[in-house]
């Protein structure tokens, strides 16, 4: 199946389970991706990070269904997974400009529609990558989980490590270097932000196996540049190298302890094995 039919099952699977609980894992196995990197990629191919694209959808059909009369606030509410009348009621309003119970005073309606992927010409990128095997290794800071409430992934544990009082004490051992883990979990992606093979464990601590890791430098740390990176990387360098991804693993960036530049150099690292031959 190729990547744009990949991606049309997957809006077709959101679709059908729009009144239901949708899992990002589901998604992401979906995509033969982990969630950290789905999510990634979601949001530069769409442009919408996947929570929000699925938001949208459900207050998009919530109008359409208030209109047709079919429901009630309250029904809609707990059809779309609020917590309550008034949840729901908020989230229609930042996304159509007008609460529910407004809607017969003749005020338009948005309507967010479905995501349709296209096969196109595509390939010719040039990435560049070191490969090394690296021993095992523990990372050790603050940790988290990022749910699909998140804009960005891990967004919320990165706020988080920079407001822990023990941050200055992780970022002196970390030396120049901050490494971030990201490990896949049924209910999002568990980051882990913190300083390599430190002397003492702070307050979370992940250990990773020794493995090989394909190496990408980065610069800056704009959304839309590394989202696309994580793109190049997944759909074009490892879709089509000896090299696949070793599923068991977490993904690694490495960061240098300042990053008060722009254009500041950094590092992702993907986890891989040889790949099998098909008739293997």
């Amino acid at each position: 199946m190729n990547r744009s039919s990949q991606f049309n099952e997957i809006i077709r699977y959101i679709e059908e389970h729009l009144e239901e609980t949708i899992e990002v894992t589901t998604l992401a196995r979906m995509a033969g991706l982990s969630v950290y990197e789905f999510r990634r990629v979601f949001t530069f191919v769409t442009g919408v990070p996947i929570g929000e694209y699925i938001r949208k959808r459900r207050i998009s059909c919530a109008a359409e269904q208030l209109l047709q009369k079919k429901c009630t606030v309250t029904e809609l509410a707990e059809r779309y997974g609020y917590d309550a009348p008034s949840s729901f009621s908020r989230a229609f309003r930042e996304f159509h400009g007008f609460g529910p119970n407004e809607l017969e005073h003749g005020n338009p309606v948005r309507m967010f529609t479905p995501v349709n992927f296209e096969l196109c010409v595509s390939g010719g990128a040039d990435l560049s990558y070191t490969l090394r095997h690296l021993p095992a290794f523990s990372v050790s800071g603050v940790s988290g989980v990022s749910d699909l409430r998140d804009t960005e992934c891990c967004e919320n544990v990165w706020s988080a490590f920079y407001e822990n009082p023990k941050c200055e004490e992780i970022l002196k051992a970390c030396r120049g270097e901050l490494y971030a883990v990201y490990d896949n979990r049924e209910d999002g992606v568990q980051c882990t932000v913190g300083a390599c093979n430190a002397e003492k464990d702070f307050l979370s601590t992940v250990r990773v196996p020794q493995s090989d890791w394909m190496c990408f430098r980065a610069h800056g740390a704009e959304d839309a540049v590394v989202n696309r990176l994580y793109g190049d990387i997944l759909y074009r360098c490892l879709a089509y190298g000896n090299f696949e991804r070793e599923e068991q693993l977490p993904n690694v960036e490495v960061f240098p302890e300042n990053m008060d530049d722009n254009d500041f150099e950094w590092e992702i690292r993907i986890p891989v094995k040889q790949r099998r031959k098909q008739n293997e």
